[in-house]
């Protein structure tokens, strides 16, 4: 039951790249959580894309867009202890690598500074969802469930 939010510039990417991009991040975090990418599985994951003004991305106190390439802020809500250390590791480089090459850019350095992402991780006895709180052996009957 993940939730990500990207936040990036308008019109950095196309409609049907931020459809792609969706995909692409829910396949990933599935992958990383350890499940089967079924449809119900999928269907699990909410993704957000916030497109904001150029004149909201601000860097270092100047605005962010200004001669420079976009930057990005990827924030991956989870359950507590749901990915391990290396789950997120990969999570991470899967998620700029992805942003990266919708943007046609290569994969240095300096490009991947520009992408944030964030893991947050919700303590057990915090997620609600079905109108009640799930602790994690709810959420891992519904996964057995969806799976």
């Amino acid at each position: 039951m993940p939730v990500i939010d990207v936040t990036l510039p308008s019109g950095v990417l196309t409609d049907e790249q931020l459809t792609h991009l969706a995909d692409q991040l829910t396949h990933s975090l599935i992958k990383y959580e350890g499940f089967e990418p079924t449809p119900r599985r999928l269907g699990t994951v909410r993704v957000t894309v916030h497109e904001s003004s150029a004149a909201s991305h601000i860097v270092g106190g100047a605005l962010g867009l200004q001669n420079q390439a976009a930057f990005y802020e990827v924030f991956v809500t989870v359950p507590e202890g749901v990915l391990s250390d290396e789950a997120k590791n990969g999570l991470v480089g899967e998620v700029t690598q992805t942003l990266l090459e919708m943007e046609g850019a290569s994969l240095t350095l300096e490009n991947s500074l520009r992408i944030y992402c964030l893991i947050v991780e919700i303590p057990d006895g915090n997620w609600g969802a079905a109108g009640r709180i799930l602790r994690r052996t709810d959420m891992a009957e519904l996964a057995k469930a969806l799976s």
